[in-house]
């Protein structure tokens, strides 16, 4: 990808669609160098970008071909050095060296180093060029010679992900679990323990004001509990300051509103939207935020909240109760809640448990399909329907319908329900089903190629009775003919749900972000109006 202070733009390399763009550097004369590789069929290439053509590289001499190709680093000399990869000559890891005048490979039979796998590369800031690899692979290259820096006991085992050595010769090395600060031979080790918040360290960057920089994100043993996952750390010779962006946590699953605030839930706790900023898992200090599995609000303010063995009302005043026992029945297997004005609906295996304000009642589901609900859609304050792994059912006063693939739905996974007038719709993992009291009708992409578009997550209809559609894939707007493809935030992801506030704004919970789509007055009166795009929160520029 180009941007060219305005907008981004695609630069094709003359290589296969399938190859993976695995490095990239601009030498001197602002020609781009790159590296691509494709690990299926053992295949690489190192390519060089004018501006107009691109010049690709993908063996040398008659007997190295490339397999792999990774970590591309330019001197002040315009020599390029870049990790490759190769099989068949004895030697299998290295760096190819490219000049104007000659190309020369080294590799651990003529470097008197080991030049194994690349995850790390530098240009420091006396022209020496930095590999690091695993298990205390970390050697430069002095324009002449390799030498191995790697061979301090601190750093036996390590894999070194990031590498930055300063004009006062200290060393910095990211690691996967720790930052290591080398300084008048004495090292120094952050964690997450120790003045870090985050201590995978991705990259590591001086500013103009020699701050250090660190790019930096949770280890893989690492438990997030109330941080975003990844922030930005500052070094400025005393201390660390900690940065991190101003958007939602994890992945978005549901949304719903609260005076002028916009609540997400998210796979790590709440995130709260209120005048263009971000706040997380700040709402009260009981809640066990990352246990939370759905929730939602009644007539009254107070937000009721379940995990899988509690439920959580949080009132008005901010104060917390919380119930792990309701009518006899202990809390072990509870899977979705939703309300209608001051009524409150749990699924909770195998009962469904109602709340109307002032009395709690119970009915078992048991004998009826699956009582491991994913969703319960309220139509008023005695019905309501529930989607599962089994079907549907739709609860009434006095009576139960069960709907499933036997009764013509396309699918027996049910993941969200909504009504239009007297019809229902049903959103399931193998499409869309409508059925009107007496005939269903099904709609499905037509080809194989499209079965993630089909399986479906959420559904909600618009003032305009256009229905919204989230899949695995994208967003769907379905104008009861056509399925129009849409990607609120740009790349193709799954849509977990679809609401819409008082002032009919649609918002989309998506894997990567939240997403509002506001009409225009024109878009009430004429429905068939072109689609405003949408407004993504954060927006990334």
């Amino acid at each position: 990808m180009q941007f060219d202070g305005q907008q981004w733009k695609k630069i094709r390399p003359s290589i296969p669609d399938n190859f993976e763009c695995t490095s990239v550097a601009c030498d001197n004369d602002n020609n781009l160098w790159a590296t691509f590789a494709n690990t299926q069929e053992n295949s690489a290439f190192i390519s060089k970008f004018d501006g107009y053509e691109w010049t690709n590289i993908n063996s040398f001499a008659d007997s190295i071909s490339l397999t792999f190709a990774n970590e591309i680093v330019i001197d002040t000399n315009n020599v390029v050095y870049a990790g490759i990869t190769v099989i068949g000559n004895g030697w299998t890891h290295g760096v190819a060296r490219i000049d104007q005048n000659d190309t020369t490979i080294f590799h651990n039979w003529n470097s008197n180093c080991s030049i194994g796998f690349r995850v790390s590369s530098h240009l420091d800031w006396r022209n020496h060029v930095w590999f690091g690899g695993n298990q205390n692979e970390l050697i430069r290259f002095d324009g002449t010679e390799w030498h191995n820096e790697g061979d301090d006991p601190i750093l036996v085992g390590k894999s070194f992900s990031s590498i930055y050595l300063d004009e006062n010769d200290d060393l910095w090395l990211g690691s996967s679990n720790a930052l290591y600060v080398q300084s008048d031979g004495v090292w120094s080790v952050y964690t997450e323990n120790n003045n870090l918040l985050f201590d995978y360290i991705w990259d590591i960057k001086p500013d103009s004001n020699k701050n250090i920089w660190l790019a930096a994100s949770p280890n893989l043993n690492h438990s997030v509990s109330n941080q975003k996952n990844g922030n930005l750390t500052k070094f400025d010779s005393n201390s660390f300051s900690h940065y991190q962006p101003n958007t939602l946590k994890g992945e978005s699953q549901k949304v719903m509103f609260k005076d002028d605030e916009v609540w997400v839930l998210g796979n790590y706790g709440f995130s709260i939207l209120k005048d263009g900023n971000w706040y997380i898992n700040d709402i009260n200090a009981s809640i066990p935020y990352e246990e939370i599995i759905d929730f939602t609000i009644d007539y009254y303010d107070n937000v009721w909240m379940i995990s899988k063995n509690a439920l959580y009302k949080l009132k008005s005043n901010n104060t917390l109760e919380q119930f792990t026992t309701i009518q006899g029945i202990t809390f072990q297997d509870n899977t979705s809640i939703s309300s209608y004005i001051d009524n409150i609906w749990i699924s909770s295996t195998p009962y469904i448990l109602k709340y109307d304000g002032g009395f709690w009642s119970t009915a078992n589901i048991e004998e009826s399909l699956s009582p491991s609900l994913n969703t319960i859609v309220p139509t008023n304050d005695v019905t309501i329907y529930t989607g599962s792994t089994e079907g549907a059912i739709r609860i009434g006063c006095c009576s139960i319908t069960i709907y499933t693939e036997e009764n013509c739905l396309v699918d027996n996974n049910v993941n969200d329900i909504t009504l239009e007038g007297y019809k229902v719709w049903f959103a399931t993992a193998g499409g869309l089903s409508e059925f009107d009291g007496t005939d269903y009708i099904n709609y499905v992409q037509d080809s194989a190629d499209f079965d993630n578009y089909n399986k479906y997550s959420s559904i909600h209809i618009d003032k305009n009775e256009h229905k919204w559609v989230g899949s695995l894939m994208c967003l769907y707007k379905f104008d009861n003919y056509n399925f129009h493809f849409l990607q609120p935030n740009g790349i193709d992801e799954p849509i977990n749900y679809i609401t819409e506030d008082n002032e009919n704004n649609l918002w989309v919970a998506g894997k990567y972000g939240l997403s509002k789509y506001t009409f225009a007055p024109t878009d009430i009166q004429f429905p068939e109006n072109e689609i405003n795009e949408f407004s993504i929160f954060p927006n990334p520029t």
